[in-house]
């Protein structure tokens, strides 16, 4: 839930976001965000990793059904 939250507000206020407003997002308190992520860029990580995973597993389906050049438009 946090990961997503964070997502959704980097994409829109940039990883630079008070950390109040991924919270709130989220609907946890920021004591629980500094639990998981006692850091902004362990949080950023995450949030990283979690796109290129999504890119990685879209690979396989989308080079199957797509030429290479229309796959990257996807």
């Amino acid at each position: 839930m946090l990961v997503e939250a964070a997502k959704a507000v980097f994409d829109t206020s940039s990883v630079d976001a008070p950390a109040k407003e991924i919270t709130e997002l989220a609907g946890v308190g920021v004591g629980t965000l500094y639990r998981h992520f006692p850091q902004r860029a362990d949080l950023v990580k995450v949030v990283v990793q979690s796109g290129i995973d999504s890119v990685v597993e879209a690979g396989p389906l989308l080079s199957a059904s797509h030429f290479p050049d229309e796959a990257l438009n996807r």
